[in-house]
């Protein structure tokens, strides 16, 4: 997506898409690094709901490759910050990875003050 913003817009002109990418993902990472993977914890049946949430995000991605309209306008939208947030923050992949890396490194057995 950023490279196919990047040769619409030009490298100036995608800057405030990027950084529209990059908030929700800090955001994720942060809310997950402090304390969604204690949630998950607690309740494991939150995990496979993600999974599946993220399994259906690329599934309806995938559905979506294959329905390209010849008359669609796409060249016409400016992408920017506000694109990019909206994009990111429904992307359920983000998510998804975030949790896997983080869980990676949950200890249980350690305590944090």
């Amino acid at each position: 997506m950023c490279a196919t913003v990047g040769a619409k817009q030009g490298a100036v002109g995608s800057i405030a898409f990027i950084a529209g990418l990059n908030v929700p993902i800090l955001f994720y990472a942060l809310l997950t690094g402090f304390g969604l993977t204690t949630l998950i914890g607690y309740i494991p049946a939150i995990e496979p709901f993600l999974a599946l949430l993220g399994s259906l995000y690329v599934i309806y991605l995938g559905i979506r490759l294959f329905k390209v309209d010849e008359n669609d306008e796409t060249d016409s939208i400016h992408y920017g910050f506000k694109s990019g947030l909206i994009i990111s923050a429904l992307n359920f992949k983000v998510i998804t990875v975030l949790l896997l890396m983080h869980s990676q490194f949950n200890r249980p057995d350690i305590v944090y003050t």
